[in-house]
């Protein structure tokens, strides 16, 4: 039994390997410059180990896009749940930095995928995902008497697209926490 137990560990830490050598190399080159016979090379594994877990790479980048999702749902549901409209709003703000901070290897996956495959853009809709969150903070602008609540909505994401590019940029950003409360006096009086 104990064999099997090591057998299994020493599996999944390979494919462990593979995923995070995976999410590295599609962040930074780009999943359609990337090949599985890199990924296989950086991860010290052979490209057949990956097709036995993950079929092809269009499998891997969707366990990796899975995996990203996942991850950041809870700091969604936490915007969902919550009633009062300001806070809506300022935890909404904080999103970029908060999820960026913990998971920016998958962001810039997620900047790159929706700026270089259109296959990705096709197949994958990131707005169903996001769209709870959307209808959420149209309301918190509604509840808050701010002209046109569609209009206000639009305009914050566009301000909070810019903002996630920025801390995606500008990793060495000295103090984004501050930048991020700087910004939330300007949204919120």
């Amino acid at each position: 039994m104990y064999f099997c137990e090591r057998l299994l560990t020493f599996i999944m830490n390979k494919k462990e390997t593979i995923f995070n050598v995976a999410l590295q190399l599609f962040s930074s080159q780009g999943f359609d410059n990337t090949s599985t016979s890199l990924i296989a090379k950086k991860a010290e594994v052979s490209e057949g180990l990956i097709f036995r877990h993950f079929t092809n790479k269009e499998g891997l980048l969707n366990e990796i896009l899975i995996e990203g999702f996942t991850k950041i749902k809870p700091y969604l549901d936490l915007i969902i749940e919550e009633n009062d409209p300001k806070k809506v709003i300022l935890l909404t703000l904080e999103l970029p930095y908060k999820i960026i901070s913990q998971h920016r290897e998958f962001w810039k996956l997620q900047n790159n995928m929706r700026l270089q495959n259109d296959k990705y853009r096709e197949d994958f809709d990131q707005n169903a995902f996001f769209e709870p969150l959307d209808t959420k903070v149209k309301n918190a602008f509604k509840s808050l008497n701010c002209g046109n609540p569609d209009v206000e909505k639009e305009t914050f994401f566009i301000f909070l697209n810019g903002l996630a590019l920025y801390i995606l940029e500008n990793d060495n950003n000295e103090n984004p926490v501050e930048l991020v409360k700087n910004i939330e006096l300007k949204f919120i009086d």
